[in-house]
């Protein structure tokens, strides 16, 4: 019988980097924008169990170029990057009952490039569905985080995820999207919004 020492050590081979980060802004013309998209597009079906999404062309409205701008802020403060590229845009708009099932978004890439993806809430009622991380080695793992209103996830693209069903009589209104940066990155825990 092999005894097990008792300075046994658990060991990360590689962490995933996850980042929260609250923004104050106006969300109410992104919030009237996709609706009056809604109103004029069935929108697509991908992840989403009802609800509506939008398709990944909302780069091309000046109501959601605040994206772009946090996109370039996070990646030059937070990532010490000097290149990103901001690849896809929708939106998506959870009545009740409605949620996501697992899919991640990975991208094709080149050489020294990071994909990256983020969610930015626009709306968040209470108990509207957890945004979830599973486990690439295995599924079952999942971390399950409690997102508010005005808040950014970011995380990389190819960690799958979900989200929890929308117990809330409101509707949960998100815009989510894909970013490349280089592949030099540093872990910070400040980001700086310049006005």
């Amino acid at each position: 019988m092999i005894k097990i020492p008792v300075d046994v050590k658990r060991l990360s081979l590689f962490p995933i980097p996850l980042f929260k980060i609250k923004l104050e802004l106006d969300r109410s013309i992104a919030i009237s924008k996709l609706y009056e998209i809604k109103s004029n597009d069935k929108g697509r079906v991908i992840s989403n169990v009802g609800g509506w999404q939008s398709h990944d062309n909302l780069l091309e409205y000046e109501e959601f170029n605040f994206i772009n701008i946090f996109t370039s802020q996070f990646t030059k403060n937070v990532l010490q990057s000097s290149f990103y590229n901001l690849q896809n845009l929708w939106g998506n708009i959870s009545s009740t009952n409605c949620y996501n099932e697992p899919h991640d978004h990975s991208m094709k890439f080149e050489n020294k490039q990071q994909c990256w993806s983020g969610v930015f809430y626009l709306q968040v009622p209470k108990n509207s569905g957890n945004l979830k991380f599973h486990n690439p080695s295995s599924i079952s793992d999942i971390s399950s985080f409690e997102t508010s209103t005005g808040e950014f996830m970011i995380f990389p693209a190819h960690i799958p995820h979900s989200v929890g069903i929308n117990h809330a009589s409101e509707d949960r209104i998100s815009l989510a999207f894909n970013f490349t940066t280089d592949l030099n990155y540093l872990d910070s825990a400040k980001i700086w919004i310049q006005n």
